[in-house]
């Protein structure tokens, strides 16, 4: 293969000198705001959340804030917290983590040994005493087990007490490791805590709240509220415990991370999956053809608020897609992408398509039904002056032109139109009816397309052989 495609969109190296320097998203300016919020937090400690939905970029933006605050004197720590799922002890799993932080060596000894003590279980002789008393056993092991009660009630005092002397231990260990003169906090981001199973999330957010709940040590959660909600509920085993409430217990100031815009990321994953290539080798379309993509492509991703991962996949299959295209076929890549993007997005609406299960008529009201109003009407407010769906109405044009094809060839209201508009029965409420009906007679003139829906679809469907 003389063709080098990434399979999906890697990881950003982040610059240590530079960290936001490959910083598409245009983010660096809420580091600096989450940076203030840290330094208000110094002396108390505290609890941040960074909150923003799955795919949204958060994991990129906490690693290149977290070098930001190095570089602004800060000792930071980043803990991937589904990295260590399997660990069934976040305590330990913190304690790891602030070993490089400070060079106090029996500072961190008497952590770990605080640490240590902390978790007493009951006792084996307590547990098969409660055991004897709950089934009611016989006179005689049942009065064994009442004579045991008193020394297992003072065994259970005693351990009480010693636990909260140990977390009281523990707490002023810590305190001392992380303290420095120059009263700047260490700050401790943990990243993929929505990720983890029910038991291991809410343990650690347990973990946080009642033993690094220190002066000098500000905890920076980057999650998914509502996945982490979720995760309470699964933990308790109930919909109707109130999780958000419940998380308030833990989180001191929430900041919301707004979502990625359109434009730079595109472009990006145009350029990251080597899209000029295609065009270089496809010019059919015209030399507008990239531009018409690269429009419609925005508008999509303006319009649908789907996570940054979703869009990866769109435009990786799409530009698998488009290998499957020779050099000398006419396809329109705008509408390859399209049905990828609905094939990954709205799966049952493709295969309806796919599979010519409506009229001419019916796609129509399908779409009109299924997308969004800001793509199909005349003109939107939403959409700045450089910007208009003029790329996307065309498309959905060259979608029904070809649909029609299929299902009629040359006798469907679509493909034979002539010069009379009155020759085209087709009724929308939303999309522009004369501007569909002039496209449509665009298309019969300059393209004359002869294909059906299946020579799409199984570029969708990677059915057919690469071109390379």
């Amino acid at each position: 293969m003389d063709i080098n495609i990434p399979s999906r969109l890697q990881d950003i190296e982040v610059n240590n000198d530079n960290p936001f320097a490959k910083d598409i998203l245009d983010r660096e300016k809420y580091g600096t705001t989450l940076k203030d919020v840290v330094e208000m937090y110094a002396e108390s400690g505290g609890v941040i959340a960074i909150n923003g939905d799955w795919g949204t970029g958060k994991t990129t933006f906490v690693r290149m804030w977290s070098v930001m605050l190095e570089n602004e004197g800060f000792k930071t720590v980043y803990f991937n917290a589904w990295e260590t799922d399997y660990y069934n002890d976040p305590l330990s799993a913190l304690i790891a983590e602030l070993k490089d932080i400070s060079e106090k060596n029996e500072s961190i000894r008497k952590v770990c040994a605080a640490a240590g003590k902390i978790g007493v279980s009951v006792t084996k002789a307590a547990i098969q005493g409660l055991l004897k008393n709950r089934f009611g056993l016989d006179s005689d092991i049942l009065k064994g087990a009442l004579d045991e009660t008193g020394s297992i009630m003072k065994d259970k005092i005693a351990d009480y007490e010693e636990e909260k002397q140990s977390v009281k231990d523990f707490k002023a260990h810590l305190a001392e490791y992380v303290a420095n003169a120059e009263k700047i906090p260490l700050v401790f981001i943990i990243d993929e805590l929505d990720r983890c199973n029910p038991h291991q999330a809410v343990k650690m957010l347990e973990t946080i709240k009642h033993l690094f709940d220190v002066p000098n040590i500000v905890f920076v959660l980057s999650i998914c509220r509502k996945e982490l909600e979720n995760s309470i509920r699964g933990y308790y085993g109930s919909e109707s415990i109130d999780a958000c409430n419940y998380l308030r217990r833990f989180i001191d100031i929430q900041f919301e991370l707004p979502a990625p815009t359109g434009s730079k990321f595109c472009s990006m994953l145009i350029q990251y999956y080597k899209f000029a290539d295609y065009f270089d080798i496809n010019p059919s379309g015209g030399s507008k053809t990239d531009d018409r993509f690269s429009e419609m492509a925005e508008l999509l991703f303006l319009t649908y608020h789907i996570d940054l991962r979703t869009w990866d996949r769109v435009f990786a299959h799409t530009r698998l897609a488009a290998i499957q295209v020779g050099s000398s076929d006419q396809v329109i890549i705008e509408l390859i992408f399209f049905l990828c993007f609905l094939k990954i997005t709205q799966p049952d609406f493709y295969i309806d398509i796919k599979n010519s299960r409506f009229s001419i008529q019916g796609l129509i009201d399908a779409i009109e039904e299924k997308i969004p109003f800001s793509l199909l009407e005349a003109q939107n407010a939403s959409f700045s002056s450089k910007q208009s769906n003029d790329a996307f109405i065309l498309m959905l044009t060259e979608l029904l032109y070809i649909y029609d094809f299929t299902l009629n060839e040359y006798n469907g209201p679509v493909v034979s139109v002539g010069k009379s508009v009155e020759t085209l029965n087709l009724r929308t409420t939303i999309i522009d009816n004369s501007k569909l009906v002039d496209n449509i007679k665009w298309l019969h003139r300059a393209l004359c397309i002869d294909k059906k829906l299946s020579y799409f679809t199984s570029k969708v469907d990677l059915a057919n052989n690469f071109k390379l």
